[in-house]
């Protein structure tokens, strides 16, 4: 790989801690820096055990087994519409038991659980939609005004429709065709004719694009416009299939791309044996999409930058060659997705830039030769940054999931002139720990296991993580090695759903910083940043991670 042209800095490495800045050789060490703070044998049996349980989740096929939790929003839309269409009785039963029981957190949540149960007052529901603020601005509102209206709690007023944009997500056209006959006065026979045509793509008795939230609008708005409409028979069956037993409605029906690859990058750097995850690797390569990149599950036709980094990340660990032909593929979806600034958008080109979106595609093209690539996008991401060291969160509640992805990519350029960058973002992370030592979604939030293993990992691609943080991390462990947390994805932004083996596939990882590592041998080395190596070893870090894709 070419190297970047140096760049100069101001204050190099000024803001980082004294103790960040003296790199320990773990050759030299023994064992990584870390394990002075918290016993290593603790740290190394509470990894096993979570790489026990989560290798027992790995299906023949290769996928990683996960459920999506129900979601109250769901439960609620689907309740509304069998009771519109008066069947299913058994559904309505346990669905009504589920949002009974259901504790919401959110605004919206409230309102979707009450509509359950009472009409919701008009000012209650126009009080929420006005109150309501997106970067998407009018077009993610008027998708919450068609939400509301669909659950029976419609606002006094919904702003004029606005024009829709010529390219965006499937899921967000859909949404905006139902969006367009719930809110309207009369009912536009064109909207229902592009649902029809949008929902005949779905596979026979699947949700369409695994989105069961989508799916729900424009069945909702396909009854309105005509209740016998055979699409909405068919909707309902294949909603039904992806039930959950507490009797609630998930939010997707699978996220089973996305999770497996997360899954394989974290046993991998816990040490696994690679030629075990092949199954993995396989079913990640056959799922990428036409276009070169991959989406959320193997059901989907929708593309993202995201997927496609978490991907090519996996499959870069497993094995370079074996998978060059997808990795070739998915480098050229991701550099037709960079913007002319650098940056990265999530779904199509052109739109809103992302940090995480381009930190990921970072770290994904890293062990390529893209140097105009990787530096235009370091650039960028590097504007990004708040005067407080955070970086914008955006497909995340928490702000330690985008801090770890940045520091993640910027550790990967090999570059000191990021160095400022980076020691804001630390200094940021060592000023927001709990005294636990956890952290929480934001400043001031009890801790979780999943901000406090991406602070702990983002801590590791520069220096070693505070002691209380591995220790905080040991002590939440469940007796079968699983993490629990609360939900921090959001879908679509900014309503929240959980996947409960994130919690735990992002502490191993997080645990694995810890595991002894011989840097002399990188043959053996995971893709992952190593752990141990602070800011002076960034070249050295880089040329081992290059090393490990030499056939690259």
């Amino acid at each position: 790989m070419a190297e970047f042209d140096p760049l100069p800095t101001k204050n190099e490495s000024a803001l980082l801690p004294s103790e960040l800045l003296t790199w320990t050789d773990p050759a030299e060490a023994g064992i990584y820096a870390m394990s002075i703070h918290a016993p290593h044998n603790l740290i190394s049996a509470a990894a096993n055990r979570t790489r026990d349980y989560l290798t027992a989740r790995i299906e023949p096929g290769g996928a990683f087994q996960d459920i999506c939790d129900s979601r109250v929003l769901e439960s609620a839309l689907y309740l509304r519409l069998l009771r519109m269409r008066k069947t299913h009785e058994h559904a309505q039963q346990e669905l009504a038991a589920y949002l009974y029981r259901s504790r919401p957190t959110t605004p919206l949540d409230r309102i979707a659980r009450d509509s359950a149960f009472h009409r919701v007052p008009v000012d209650t529901a126009q009080e929420f939609l006005d109150s309501f603020r997106h970067p998407a601005g009018s077009r993610k509102r008027r998708v919450i005004a068609a939400i509301l209206v669909a659950l029976g709690a419609p606002p006094r007023t919904v702003s004029d429709a606005p024009p829709h944009p010529q390219k965006q997500a499937a899921w967000t056209y859909l949404s905006l065709c139902a969006a367009d006959i719930l809110t309207a006065h009369s009912p536009r026979r064109s909207s229902a004719r592009a649902i029809h045509r949008q929902l005949q793509t779905a596979r026979a008795s699947e949700v369409w694009e695994g989105n069961a939230l989508a799916h729900l609008l424009a069945l909702h708005a396909l009854h309105t416009v005509d209740p016998l409409d055979a699409f909405t028979g068919a909707g309902v069956e294949a909603l039904e299939k992806i039930r959950n037993h507490d009797g609630g409605m998930p939010f997707v029906s699978g996220q089973e791309v996305f999770v497996t690859a997360l899954a394989v990058s974290a046993l991998i750097c816990s040490g696994y044996d690679r030629t075990q995850l092949a199954g993995c690797g396989d079913f990640l390569a056959v799922c990428q999409l036409a276009d070169g990149g991959w989406g959320y599950t193997a059901s989907t036709t929708q593309s993202d930058v995201d997927d496609t980094a978490r991907c090519m990340e996996a499959l870069h660990a497993l094995d370079p060659a074996r998978y060059r032909d997808a990795l070739t593929r998915g480098r050229r979806y991701l550099r037709g997705m960079a913007s002319p600034s650098g940056g990265f958008p999530t779904y199509v080109s052109n739109h809103e830039l992302e940090a995480d979106m381009t930190a990921g595609a970072i770290i994904a093209l890293a062990p390529l030769s893209l140097p105009a690539t990787l530096r235009a996008a370091a650039e960028w991401l590097v504007g990004q940054q708040s005067p407080d060291g955070a970086f914008p969160a955006a497909w995340t509640i928490g702000r330690t999931s985008v801090a770890e992805r940045v520091l993640h990519a910027l550790s990967l350029t090999g570059h000191r002139a990021y160095d400022d960058c980076a020691g804001r973002t630390i200094k940021a992370l060592l000023e927001s720990q709990n005294p636990d030592g956890g952290w929480g979604q934001c400043l001031g939030d009890t801790s979780d296991v999943l901000s406090t293993a991406h602070a702990v990992c983002a801590f590791a691609h520069y220096g070693c993580p505070p002691k209380s943080a591995l220790d905080y991390l040991v002590d939440q462990q469940q007796h079968d090695g699983s993490y629990v947390s609360p939900a921090d994805q959001v879908g679509p932004r900014p309503i929240p759903f959980n996947y409960p083996s994130l919690s735990s596939i992002h502490a191993l990882r997080a645990l694995s910083t810890a595991l002894p590592f011989d840097l002399d041998r990188p043959s053996s080395m995971s893709p992952c940043p190593i752990p141990a190596v602070r800011l002076r070893s960034a070249s050295r870090e880089k040329r081992a991670y290059l090393h490990v894709h030499e056939s690259w």
